[in-house]
């Protein structure tokens, strides 16, 4: 058990507010070893489960979690993805979902080491669904995905009214986003409403590059509140446009048409 001192919704510390932290070794569930699909393993999961997928390509859509879990793909010898899950232009691939009554669920969802593609959806979030939640995502790669929307490779929102609870501060560390297409936001699109600290997503040491938009920006777009943190990540090759709205690139990032 690990004593901690709660934040209040303010963002002030209170050292009168504590709580504790009971850590829970959860179940591991591999695929295709004990299911069949990813989809099938994600149903069965609880909060604090992990799910680890062989290398290989998964022809699956449309998946949904609104739980605490990780998803950890195999590698090649180089160390990139060997995991791929392809949509096949039948729906979304992937659609991340927190929030609810407080506390909420706080969607603190892992994924590891996957290439995720070929996903197609009428609206927003071609490749990825990011709504209220802050999952971590490494070494994963977001690969000719399209929607008619905004955010074809990742769509990130924060939207929920009178819940300062919820957040929505995704990180993706050495991830490569390339060659989506949308509306707006050709590879990544976040908005963030008024409420609360708005939309945080993080970028560590990604590429995003060659993305298109038809009517907006093809690299990054953020509009409405927050930010979106770019830290020793390479925006090029996107058009029209590479960035816009609320960006903040650090010295190690760079811009090229």
């Amino acid at each position: 058990d690990l004593p901690i001192y709660a934040r209040a919704f303010s963002g002030d510390c209170n050292d009168n507010r504590t709580a504790v932290i009971t850590v829970v070794n959860g179940a591991t569930l591999s695929v295709p070893g004990d299911y069949a699909t990813i989809g099938d393993a994600i149903a069965a999961a609880q909060s604090g489960d992990r799910i680890e997928i062989a290398a290989g390509a998964y022809f699956e859509h449309d998946l949904y979690i609104d739980k605490t879990i990780n998803l950890v793909g195999a590698t090649n010898p180089d160390g990139s993805p060997a995991v791929k899950i392809d949509a096949e232009q039948q729906g979304r691939v992937f659609e991340l979902v927190g929030g609810g009554p407080p506390p909420g669920e706080p969607g603190l969802i892992i994924m590891d080491n996957l290439i995720i593609t070929g996903g197609d959806v009428d609206g927003d979030g071609g490749g990825l669904s990011i709504l209220n939640c802050s999952p971590i995502l490494r070494n994963c790669r977001f690969l000719e995905n399209t929607c008619t929307g905004k955010g074809g490779g990742v769509h990130v929102k924060r939207e929920a009214p009178d819940s300062p609870w919820v957040d929505a501060r995704p990180t993706f560390a050495y991830c490569m986003i390339m060659d989506n297409d949308a509306l707006d936001g050709g590879g990544v699109h976040c908005v963030g409403d008024e409420f609360g600290s708005g939309c945080q997503p993080t970028f560590r040491g990604c590429l995003i590059i060659d993305n298109m938009a038809s009517d907006g920006y093809g690299g990054l777009r953020h509009a409405g509140i927050g930010q979106a943190t770019v830290e020793g990540s390479i925006i090029c090759g996107n058009y029209p446009g590479q960035y816009a709205g609320n960006v903040d690139l650090d010295n190690g990032s760079c811009t090229l048409s």
